[in-house]
């Protein structure tokens, strides 16, 4: 599609409404093809009571399974017939499982139980911590040694990072004042997450160059924690982050040097 069509005339969406056709006849003829994992409506829920997830219907066909545990569902898994209504805090898992039994790749939901708690006094901005080392992921950072610290104005370089081989953990609040499905879009060169309240909203982590990646999360009014984690292995380094929605970020109030 994107080899043959003018970029002004690309769409995505009428393409995989076209795909449906195409990807019976491959069925039909037994070609081994990659299967689009299932597309969940929200990438990430976090609530103060039941949840409900819900995918969109597979353009090509095909029963979705799942499980509330993280782990793959197989052919025995229950069948998504219509939203989940999830109770606590879950991974929910999903695979498309086409007629002649071809499976995607699994796609994992984070649903978290939020519990509001005041935060401390707030101010526009995150902290962001730096530290020194060889990643091939964004690391889990509670144990590393911090090599320096810095109050940024949001996901963006402090200015004092090495030439490569580091990572970066912005952490703070996000504020928003309505209820709805806000999107997130997190470029990175090399590896990033986003987490909001404990939820992993975009995973755009591994050794790559720029990719930007998409995560939606519905969130009622609040202050929710917030945290991205970075790494550069070597070569380029590049992050962005975007926002749609009126949300605001924000840290802790610190004494002025």
């Amino acid at each position: 599609e994107v080899t043959w069509s003018p970029s002004e005339k690309r769409d995505f969406e009428d393409f995989r409404k076209r795909w449906a056709d195409v990807s019976r006849h491959l069925d039909a003829l037994r070609v081994n093809y990659r299967i689009e994992p299932p597309r969940p409506v929200a990438t990430a829920l976090v609530s103060t009571g039941p949840a409900r997830v819900s995918f969109e219907p597979p353009p090509g066909g095909g029963t979705i399974r799942y499980t509330l545990d993280g782990s793959v569902p197989d052919a025995s898994a229950p069948a998504y017939e219509k939203p989940i209504a999830v109770e606590r805090t879950a991974k929910v898992t999903a695979v498309l499982f086409r007629p002649g039994g071809a499976r995607s790749a699994p796609v994992t939901v984070d649903v978290v139980r939020h519990r509001a708690t005041a935060p401390p006094p707030l101010e526009p901005g995150l902290r962001v911590d730096g530290y020194r080392g060889t990643f091939a992921r964004v690391p889990e950072f509670d144990g590393l040694k911090t090599a320096f610290s810095a109050d940024v104005d949001g996901v963006a370089f402090s200015g004092q990072e090495p030439e490569e081989n580091f990572a970066l953990r912005y952490t703070g609040y996000l504020r928003v004042e309505k209820a709805q499905v806000y999107t997130f879009r997190l470029g990175s060169d090399d590896g990033s997450v986003l987490d909001v309240a404990g939820a992993r909203v975009i995973s755009n982590d591994g050794l790559h160059g720029y990719v930007v990646r998409t995560g939606r999360v519905h969130l009622e009014p609040g202050v929710y924690p917030f945290e991205v984690g970075y790494f550069e292995r070597g070569g380029a380094q590049r992050l962005t982050f975007e926002i749609d929605g009126s949300a605001a970020l924000l840290r802790p109030v610190t004494e002025k040097r």
